[in-house]
């Protein structure tokens, strides 16, 4: 894997529980880390999702091996947030390729 073409910055994120002021349990997300991603984007296309046409846009993020990186985590990248559908090892523990989508609901 060529390293210098990892030029963007990342942010991994999980989810994680925690309780608000009536001790109801209520999803948030945790940093797992940063780090440095190869950018590819794929083809966007449209769907209707609840009756609302939503936008969805495919990108392959391509990162350093991490153990322990599954489709449970999201990626945060330039104030967007991306949900990971597969993570795929790339060589002999030699890289990730993690494909993930976003979805604009609100017109953006």
């Amino acid at each position: 894997m060529n390293i210098g073409k990892l030029d963007r910055r990342i942010t991994l994120e999980q989810n994680t529980a925690t309780q608000n002021a009536y001790g109801e349990q209520v999803p948030a997300w945790s940093e797992v880390g940063e780090v440095w991603a190869r950018v590819d984007y794929g083809r966007g296309n449209e769907a209707v999702q609840a009756g609302e046409q939503v936008a969805i846009q495919r990108i392959d993020f391509t990162i350093r091996y991490k153990p322990g990186l599954s489709a449970r985590l999201r990626i945060t990248y330039e104030g967007q947030v991306y949900d990971i559908e597969a993570v795929q090892e790339l060589g002999r523990r030699a890289g990730l390729k993690l494909s993930a989508f976003t979805r604009n609901d609100d017109g953006r």
